[in-house]
């Protein structure tokens, strides 16, 4: 029982670390990403132990931890597209002669995303994620702790088969579908990473196998949501050969899709 609060514990450290850093220099973008992903793993773990846990209080730990990672997200995902546009511009420099303006635009809306992370409510929320955290991990408590090793195992196979007989036969062209199992892969890997290490399951080629899952989803969900970026942001513009940029940068990721 206490391996498994020090293995939370342990991540909800790298978690604040991420936080603070992130405070202290907003603009190292992967600061930003090591908050939404350690949120996740912890969200994970909760998930994964939730039947040790009053139903309330896992509810309450799970919504703080998601609206923390949550703040965080505008300012990911600029930066997700900034570095897929500047892989686009190095291949295809001639494209456009707005590449600068375009890059200058990025730099702008993401310090405006930036400057919104530090208000007043957001603070409070991503200070209170971390204290809420802290004390559900301080409660939890294990009926059958000697258990706890042959529960781990049960879960990770039992979490395993489900994935992977959902992948198989997942339809690539569904967005929703993409993006539903991909956070089921999130919910498998890292527990199994953290967590599988206090099991005799085969903890390390679980995680493996969910983790390649992950990654081959989350290339086309980071695609849909760059589309959907750049056609807002032609919208907006009044630049017209800005304008052109962005929608001709949304084809050029829609390539990317699976076909309809």
């Amino acid at each position: 029982m206490e391996e498994a609060r020090k293995v939370m514990y342990k991540r909800l450290k790298v978690l604040h670390k991420a936080y603070t850093n992130f405070r202290n220099n907003p603009f190292n973008p992967d600061y930003a990403h090591e908050i939404r992903t350690n949120s996740r793993k912890l969200r994970s773990m909760f998930n994964f132990l939730k039947n040790s846990m009053d139903e309330a209080d896992y509810d309450h730990v799970n919504n703080s931890l998601k609206d923390f990672a949550s703040i965080y997200g505008p300012v990911r995902e600029i930066d997700v597209l900034n570095d897929w546009c500047t892989v686009v511009a190095t291949k295809e420099p001639e494209l456009s002669n707005e590449y600068k303006e375009l890059f200058n635009h990025f730099t702008k809306e993401r310090r405006r995303e930036m400057n919104r992370t530090f208000n007043k409510t957001n603070t409070l929320t991503s200070t209170t994620a971390i204290d809420d955290a802290t004390k559900a991990i301080e409660q939890l408590s294990f009926k059958k702790p000697k258990k706890l090793d042959k529960d781990i195992k049960k879960q990770l196979q039992k979490k395993e088969e489900k994935l992977l007989e959902n992948f198989e036969h997942l339809d690539l062209e569904d967005y929703e579908g993409v993006h539903e199992l991909r956070k089921e892969a999130k919910k498998l890997r890292y527990p199994a990473e953290d967590l599988g290490k206090l099991s005799s399951v085969t903890h390390k080629k679980i995680a493996s196998k969910a983790e390649d899952i992950q990654d081959d989803l989350g290339q086309l969900t980071d695609a849909e949501v760059n589309i959907r970026l750049l056609n807002n942001y032609a919208e907006k513009t009044d630049n017209e050969s800005l304008k052109q940029l962005f929608l001709d940068l949304a084809d050029i990721q829609k390539q990317e899709l699976p076909s309809k």
